[in-house]
């Protein structure tokens, strides 16, 4: 690896690699938004702000050319091999009244305008199947039965990337109730140019998978491991087949995921993930148990895989203290990538990049009450676990809903981001998990269903 350096005015975009300090706000600090968006004091600021990015944008027409060829010349080798794409028929018709899966709503464009969001939007749920299954109840919203009766609660925010952003946020999630006892929870973080649908069609396609195929017989058969894996490289092997056949780019755009398998008459849980969306077993007594390692190429072990597949990883310090690592794009002079496995990304496979999952088993034993808990890194960049910890355990024990526990860390999380970068702040997704065979959150009925106009019913 190199080690450059650079002037901090320098107009390059890079990733913050940092410890995680708490930097909660007290409670009387006004409210997030109270005095207005705020503005970067000049350009130089900006940039500052989107060194932080997986993949930076990067304008060069020479390198934009260079991507469109590799893009054509991707769709034909995958065209060669007719990788068949699943249909959104097959992919919703999956489910039943006790199979369902829960993800969150991606805006959809309209007759005479292209689809947009607005900062710090809470995303409406899209639940399947249609009419709601197991999680309908007569009286009563999604988010209260999937919290009293299935120990999950979930949420999905825009960030900010920039006065004015309207630009669709990048995070996703799916909860399910998969066949034979079994419930996912999962979390993908899109990246790059359009990277909020690697990250949708990924919380579409885990749950298929889980119930198809190699990963459904090897669930069946106890292997949870290879369970996980068959259905990550099939959630792979889709996306490049979406990509080549619908000419989606997947070429600097892809997305993390973490993926969680339960059952409640297991005393583990099986945790497999590529890239920084990070999760946690959490305890109310013994704290944070467990947590996952980061995809980061900073991450010694990741960095001499890399350079043992024939990549390259990229150092680069700032006089004001900030330093970048990331994996360079083999054969190009493009911009390097700030973990080192995704799902998409194919302008990185070559070096070094993987969607090969890292597969964690935590044991549950002596440690009920505990919960799981996912998050994309809009948590975790500024709050330590044992801050998120602290967070959600003190509004449950004030007697809070797990969704309004979630959404007090939501909150804490992106004033994290207020305080440290001003404007700028990143998509937040958290999925709270109880475990053991009695799973349950404290639930409230807060939340109306709304019909949606397609692919299930949709929850605000």
């Amino acid at each position: 690896s190199t080690t450059p350096k650079m002037d901090p005015s320098t107009p390059a975009m890079v990733q913050r690699v940092r410890t995680e300090p708490s930097v909660l706000r007290s409670p009387d600090s006004p409210e997030l938004g109270e005095d207005g968006p705020q503005k970067y004091r000049s350009a130089d600021e900006l940039v500052a702000k989107r060194r932080r990015d997986t993949v930076p944008v990067n304008t060069d027409p020479v390198f934009l050319e260079e991507l469109k060829k590799r893009q054509e010349d991707f769709a034909m080798s995958r065209h060669e091999q007719k990788a068949g794409v699943i249909s959104d028929d097959a992919l919703d018709g999956i489910f039943s009244p006790s199979c369902w899966s829960v993800r969150a709503a991606v805006p959809e464009s309209g007759w005479l305008f292209e689809p947009s969001e607005q900062p710090r939007t809470v995303r409406p749920w899209r639940v399947l199947p249609p009419d709601g299954g197991d999680l309908k109840q007569e009286q009563g919203n999604t988010a209260f039965v999937l919290a009293r009766d299935f120990g999950v609660a979930a949420a999905t925010a825009k960030g900010c990337k920039c006065d004015g952003d309207t630009s669709l946020g990048q995070d996703n999630f799916c909860v399910a109730q998969l066949e034979h006892g079994w419930k996912a929870c999962c979390v993908f973080d899109g990246h790059g140019k359009g990277g909020h649908w690697p990250s949708e069609r990924a919380a579409r396609t885990m749950p298929y998978f889980l119930q198809r195929g190699s990963a459904a017989a090897a669930l069946r058969d106890g292997d949870v491991i290879s369970a996980l894996q068959y259905a990550f490289q099939s959630v792979e092997d889709d996306l490049e087949a979406v990509s080549a056949q619908q000419g989606k780019d997947l070429q600097a755009c892809g997305t993390t995921g973490t993926v969680a398998l339960m059952h409640p008459h297991r005393d583990s849980i099986w945790v497999a993930t590529v890239g920084d969306s990070r999760a946690a077993l959490i305890h109310p007594k013994r704290g944070v148990v467990h947590e996952t390692l980061d995809h980061k190429p900073s991450r010694k072990d990741e960095e001499e895989r890399v350079e043992k597949m024939g990549g390259k990883v990229i150092k680069t310090e700032y006089d004001d203290g900030l330093v970048e690592v990331r994996v360079a794009a083999a054969g190009t002079a493009g911009p390097g990538i700030a973990v080192s496995r995704s799902f998409g990304d194919q302008l990185f496979k070559d070096g070094g990049v993987i969607a090969e999952p890292e597969i964690v088993k935590w044991s549950l034993q002596d440690l009920e009450g505990a919960c799981l808990l996912i998050c994309s890194d809009g948590v975790w960049e500024f709050l330590s676990a044992t801050t998120v910890h602290e967070i959600l355990h003190d509004a449950l024990r004030d007697g809070q809903s797990a969704s309004q526990a979630i959404d007090v860390l939501l909150k804490a999380a992106q004033r994290a981001w207020k305080d440290e970068e001003g404007l700028y702040c990143d998509d937040i997704t958290i999925v709270l998990a109880a475990t053991g065979p009695e799973a349950t959150l404290p639930a409230t009925e807060t939340l109306p269903e709304v019909a949606g106009s397609s692919g299930g019913c949709l929850v605000q």
